[in-house]
């Protein structure tokens, strides 16, 4: 089934002003002006974080060797 045949069919139940809510598919293909330094921030402070749930420098190393973590 389809997204839009399953939010069809559930909404057959739903009263009121939600039952007149067309389902569409949108995508993003931009994220705005502010979208680039999110994106370039993201994984800024993995190290920090990880230290302060208990793992070592040597763990976070690791664990970016392996893949685990990817940015950062």
């Amino acid at each position: 089934m389809d997204k839009a045949a399953f939010f069809r069919e559930a909404r057959q139940d739903i009263p009121g002003p939600l039952a007149g809510i067309r389902v569409v598919e949108a995508t993003t293909t931009w994220a705005g002006p502010m979208g680039a330094c999110l994106l370039a921030d993201l994984g800024a402070h993995d190290d920090e974080i990880l230290q302060s749930l208990g793992l070592s420098t040597t763990e976070i190393k690791n664990l970016r060797e392996k893949g685990v973590i990817t940015r950062g």
